[in-house]
């Protein structure tokens, strides 16, 4: 339980003054996203879970993905953070209103920490990882991550079924392209965008993410699947180097694997052979604390992959990576690259070669409450069964296709380390997680 707290640490509260003020002053009602963003955005809620919290998500389907399958994006926020304060810092709506996707922004959990005296806004993801810094095979593994606490313990497996839960309900909610469904998410949220790849391989077509590795394994029924990681070199939160903290008493604990070290792995398991490509351009960032240093933007790729693989590393970058995120690191600055679009461009252009493997089940979803009075907007609360995913292909020459043409096609078939790592004495932990609170909320 004490490693559980110093990844809560870790992981929330260099942001919690910032954003969770932000998320609780915006609201969690059905009409919060409506509001904000000036779209119609309705809430789906579920009966309480294993935790003692109602489930929510929000779904937006713009006019021009209106009555014909489209691609599904669901975006999945950081700790201690909400959907509305993630939407309005990266511009995917706008990106659906362009491109023509549905969105679904799914709620996290909402955890009672007196500890800490607040509420947290988390994900809880299985870990069991074996990757550097951590030493190789016999070293320490991931332990789950990122919201049990002192008086609320979550599953580790929970929300891996709430997520696949929310995507039956969507899908039988909403014309969906089955052979386009993607997944998106920032720090705690890309954990968990990884553990459901991973985890759901027949049914998601690519991954693109931030601020985070992944710390679940890769299953022996993993199918070849693209990916992008997007990571900040000066990253103070989830560090780019990974996380191995080494205790006298109580022996090694890794907190995060390093971003190389996950890039490998993918690059074994989606079957990239050869040596990867990689290019680096100069990118402009606001001003920064960096005398002498030019920001760039280093792009990793796969080569002669089953499924693409790929790599951004941006070295002037922090945790926040989006233009207008709050950035914790004093020393790093926002990046001007269009982070959305190189998530979207990235995935936009993959398709299955065959459907999702997921069942659009009449009783998937749960009330979905009306913006204006919060009141479930049909008698029964059942999603429209007429209304289910559609066959994955372009109505008009049976292949889905994009604004630059046409998507490649992702078979899904079944076919020198940088160490960061932390020394401490007998009982430092303990400490560890005290010194780490101070300094983050110092922020």
């Amino acid at each position: 339980m004490m490693l559980r707290l110093a990844l809560v640490a870790l992981v929330s509260l260099q942001s919690v003054v910032a954003q969770q003020a932000e998320c609780d002053g915006y609201g969690y009602g059905p009409d919060v996203l409506t509001t904000q963003l000036g779209v119609d955005m309705p809430q789906t809620c579920y009966e309480e879970d294993e935790t003692g919290n109602t489930r929510c998500y929000h779904t937006y389907v713009p006019p021009c993905a209106e009555g014909k399958p489209s691609p599904l994006l669901m975006i999945l926020h950081g700790s201690e953070s909400c959907p509305v304060v993630n939407a309005n810092e990266n511009g995917w709506i706008q990106k659906a209103q362009e491109e023509c996707f549905v969105i679904v922004y799914p709620m996290g959990n909402m955890v009672q920490t007196s500890s800490f005296q607040l509420e947290m806004n988390c994900w809880e993801v299985p870990g069991g990882l074996n990757l550097p810094p951590a030493p190789i095979p016999d070293g320490p593994e991931t332990e789950p991550c990122c919201c049990s606490t002192e008086e609320t313990t979550v599953p580790d497996s929970m929300d891996l079924d709430f997520l696949h839960k929310v995507m039956e309900s969507v899908v039988a909610e909403q014309m969906v392209d089955l052979s386009r469904i993607y997944l998106s998410g920032h720090s705690n949220g890309c954990i968990l965008a990884h553990a459901y790849h991973r985890t759901y391989s027949d049914i998601v077509a690519a991954m693109s993410c931030t601020a985070a590795p992944a710390i679940t394994p890769i299953p022996d029924s993993y199918n070849p699947t693209p990916q992008l990681s997007i990571r900040g070199q000066l990253d103070d939160i989830v560090a780019y180097d990974g996380l191995l903290i080494e205790d006298e008493l109580f022996g090694e604990f890794l907190i995060f694997p390093s971003a190389d070290a996950c890039f490998e792995e993918y690059l074994q398991a989606n079957g990239c052979q050869g040596p990867e490509e990689a290019d680096s351009t100069t990118v402009d960032v606001p001003e920064m604390d960096l005398p002498n240093v030019t920001a760039t933007m280093e792009h990793r790729k796969g080569q002669g992959c089953a499924a693409d693989t790929e790599l951004v590393i941006l070295n002037t970058a922090g945790h926040a990576i989006v233009n207008n995120g709050i950035e914790a690191n004093a020393q790093a600055a926002n990046t001007t690259v269009d982070i959305t679009s190189l998530m979207w461009d990235f995935v936009a252009r993959q398709s299955r070669s065959e459907p999702a493997a997921l069942t659009a089940t009449a009783d998937a979803g749960g009330d979905e409450t009306d913006a204006a009075d919060g009141e479930p907007d049909t008698a029964d609360g059942e999603p429209d069964a007429a209304d289910a995913g559609g066959n994955g292909t372009d109505t008009s020459d049976g292949e889905p296709s994009t604004a630059d043409g046409e998507p490649s096609a992702s078979s899904n078939s079944t076919e020198g380390e940088s160490i960061g790592v932390v020394s401490v004495g007998p009982h430092a932990v303990v400490l560890s997680i005290a010194a780490l609170i101070c300094s983050f909320l110092a922020y």
